[in-house]
């Protein structure tokens, strides 16, 4: 629910800035859509999947559960790196007067 919530207020926040957002403001956009896409595809699963103590669905909803997965972190990974990429950019190379 706090995941939902907080990434939700930052895709708000951004909705009613959106004409003042830079590059690496929508990097932080794009990592909430990440992490609220993993915690509405992925979290109500496997938290019924743990007190049914086995997969709701069987197998094709363990391969959902891994795609679902992979997708969101490879895309969140992703995400960071270039963020990480930004910030060397910004702080390790100061443009030159």
């Amino acid at each position: 629910i706090l995941s939902i919530l907080g990434n939700a207020a930052v895709l708000v926040t951004a909705a009613w800035r959106h004409s003042v957002l830079k590059a690496p403001e929508l990097l932080t956009v794009n990592l909430a859509v990440t992490d609220i896409g993993m915690a509405l595809s992925m979290y109500p699963l496997s938290i019924a999947s743990a007190f049914n103590h086995g997969w709701i669905g069987g197998d094709p909803s363990c391969l959902y559960y891994g795609l679902m997965g992979m997708i969101f972190s490879v895309a969140s990974i992703m995400t960071l790196a270039v963020m990480g990429l930004v910030r060397y950019l910004v702080t390790g190379n100061p443009p030159k007067s």
